[in-house]
């Protein structure tokens, strides 16, 4: 993970990693979900026309089952058959575009070539992001996940009215809390999260001297950047100033 920021080697933030990939695991297996209702119903209509189009049904059908598994089972090893299933069902496709133009006379339609692709880079590049937790994912234990997730949750149920210490994003899928000393950022959906020391959240902003600050995060499973208005980047700033003593640096 060298070439991410290095807070998140720390174990807190591994554990942090691990349920947010365990969240994107469960996300694409509900598209595989998707993708394989969508494969089944066009393999169905497609049966009268030959019969080898039991094929795709099967494939549909295989493609919702291991999304199934993805959503109860969410490790690398269940995101992997799902991008290995997507992959046939890509290589179907592309099968069957062949022999449609060459042998049927069917003018060539790209449309039914380039969804599928997408669909199994997109599964096979989420495999690839995953690598650097996969031993955390499949080990972490369900009070991790549980602590975790109602950490998370009550960050954004807190008002930020009410709570100097909460920072807003003017994304607001992503809110940043100073509490404990240490600050804990967390996107809505609990996929990019962890915690932070004083001196590394300084590292992650762009624009120290700036008047709206901008933040530049090396997260593990894609890079974020963030921004804040006048009034939170004051607050950021302030909290900033504070050491682990409570006293302005």
């Amino acid at each position: 993970m060298s070439k991410y920021h290095a807070l998140f080697q720390k174990p807190e933030n591994q554990i942090l990693l691990a349920v947010g990939a365990r969240r994107i695991i469960k996300g694409v297996g509900i598209g595989g979900i998707i993708w394989g209702v969508i494969n089944t119903g066009i393999g169905i209509l497609a049966i009268q026309d030959n019969i080898i189009n039991w094929a795709l049904v099967v494939l549909g059908i295989l493609m919702f089952t291991v999304g199934i598994l993805a959503i109860f089972k969410p490790t690398r090893k269940t995101l992997l058959l799902e991008a290995i299933t997507a992959l046939i069902l890509l290589i179907w496709n592309i099968s069957i575009t062949v022999w449609n133009t060459m042998e049927a006379g069917v003018p060539f339609e790209p449309r039914g070539i380039i969804f599928p692709l997408i669909i199994t880079v997109i599964f096979f590049n989420y495999y690839r992001k995953l690598l650097p937790v996969d031993e955390q994912i499949s080990s972490i234990g369900s009070e991790h996940i549980k602590r975790v997730t109602e950490l998370c949750k009550r960050l954004f149920k807190l008002k930020p009215k009410e709570n100097d210490n909460l920072i807003l994003f003017l994304n607001r899928k992503y809110r940043l809390l100073f509490e404990n000393d240490q600050f804990i950022f967390s996107s809505r959906n609990i996929t990019h999260s962890f915690i932070a020391t004083h001196g590394e959240m300084r590292e992650l902003i762009l624009n120290p001297d700036k008047k709206k600050l901008k933040l530049e995060i090396e997260h593990p499973l894609s890079k974020l950047k963030l921004k804040l208005n006048k009034k939170y980047t004051d607050r950021l700033i302030k909290l900033l100033e504070v050491d682990s003593g409570g006293q302005s640096n």
